[in-house]
């Protein structure tokens, strides 16, 4: 007997009995989820037409089509996802979410949802690839000076650093390579998040369970009674889990955590918005490290240029008058796309006391920035716009997901 690659996600089961009528229809899901594990893309999505169904996955962080087949063949392809989903099959006009893993070379956790439209049913199917990382902070693709103050600001004996960013963005790779850095056998290394997409060794990792009571702050709470040197939190969602964080910060401990900030001072504002003081805002942080994804250029057909008044005006810096930046050509090393691979825009904002003075005033974004700035701050946009003037990205790539 062959061994199926699935595993269900534990949850009531609908699907008892259950029969497809036609096997080649319903083989679309398993023949699109090992594509997209061979392209590595995060989502696959099974989107109803007026006379079709569209398979799109996002690859690189964008959107690419790959197939398209009859809307007759939607019923299938949904029952399909729902039976190894664990969902009601007998439901149609109601969003469903569930949970199944792939056992490729390694496994990959791969959550569902089913949302209902005016063609049928659509489906997204998100890849989780659990790997233990091998990526470290050099890596990531900061400036040399930003890497050495962030390395800084991890040496301390507490404080908190927070990760922040849109979701979607590789924040989550940033906290396990700085987990990863941290990770020394004379430190306890503990993390709590809602989903687990790398592993490390020595490093204790837990999730809530929503079959239990046990929720995403009980579980941040119960991991700093568990005395971690190092502690990781997924995300900052709530009040409560923000007060957690904030008072284990304070301890003999570096707290790292998620939050989905457009930037680092948007990120304090956030914080004191939920509900916290600024003076304890101040007092926990340590740094900020904000960030994007961003395309890399092809170095095999990327093309130099000088760039247009229009688009000086644009970026809205000062740069010296031969400045060249470059643009996507494609080649047949990375299929004719112009790019190969993503890197990260940054900015590392670590607060002084006149800092500090301002954001317990309460003073204006404008007047915080100011001051960051003179004491060597390199905002987001301004990181994206060396990095396209050195070719590693365009500045059509930084400009629109600032």
């Amino acid at each position: 007997m062959v061994q199926q690659p699935y595993e269900p996600g534990k949850r009531k089961d609908y699907t008892s009995g259950i029969t497809f009528d036609d096997k080649g229809l319903s083989k679309k899901v398993d023949d699109a989820i090992l594509t997209a594990i061979k392209r590595q893309a995060t989502d696959i999505h099974f989107e109803p037409m007026q006379d079709n169904v569209q398979i799109r996955m996002r690859i690189n962080g964008l959107m690419e089509k790959v197939e398209e087949i009859p809307i007759n063949a939607l019923h299938n392809i949904i029952n399909r996802i729902k039976v190894l989903s664990s969902m009601d099959i007998t439901k149609s006009k109601i969003t469903q979410e569930g949970y199944f893993k792939y056992n490729a070379e390694k496994p990959v956790e791969i959550y569902s949802y089913i949302f209902p439209c005016i063609f049928g049913e659509r489906a997204v199917l998100k890849l989780q690839y659990k790997r233990e990382i091998s990526l470290n902070l050099d890596e990531l693709g900061m400036q040399a000076s930003m890497l050495e103050n962030l390395k800084k600001a991890l040496a301390r004996q507490n404080g908190l650093i927070l990760v922040v960013g849109p979701p979607g963005n590789g924040k989550t790779t940033t906290l396990y390579a700085i987990m990863n850095y941290l990770n020394t056998p004379d430190k306890n290394l503990m993390s709590f998040e809602n989903t687990i997409k790398y592993t490390l060794p020595n490093l204790t990792q837990s999730k809530p369970d929503e079959r239990t009571d046990f929720s995403f702050a009980d579980g941040v709470k119960g991991m700093m009674d568990q005395d971690p040197d190092v502690a990781l939190v997924g995300d900052i969602q709530s009040l409560e889990v923000a007060r957690i964080v904030i008072h284990s910060a304070f301890y003999k401990r570096i707290v790292i955590a998620r939050l989905s900030a457009n930037d680092s001072i948007n990120a304090i504002s956030y914080l004191i918005d939920m509900g916290i003081q600024p003076f304890l805002v101040t007092a926990s942080l340590n740094a900020i490290l904000a960030q994007r994804i961003v395309r890399r250029l092809c170095d095999h057909c990327k093309e130099a240029y000088q760039p247009s008044p229009a688009l000086l005006k644009e970026i809205g810096y000062k740069l010296r008058p031969d400045i060249q930046f470059y643009k996507a050509n494609g080649c047949e090393k990375c299929s004719n796309t112009g790019y190969s691979g993503l890197t990260g825009i940054f900015e590392l904002f670590t607060p002084n006391e006149t800092i500090n003075e301002l954001i317990i005033a309460k003073e204006a974004r404008k007047t915080i920035i100011e001051a960051a700035i003179a004491s060597g701050f390199i905002p987001l946009k301004k990181d994206g716009i060396i990095k396209a003037a050195s070719g590693i990205t365009t500045v059509e790539e930084v400009l629109n997901c600032i």
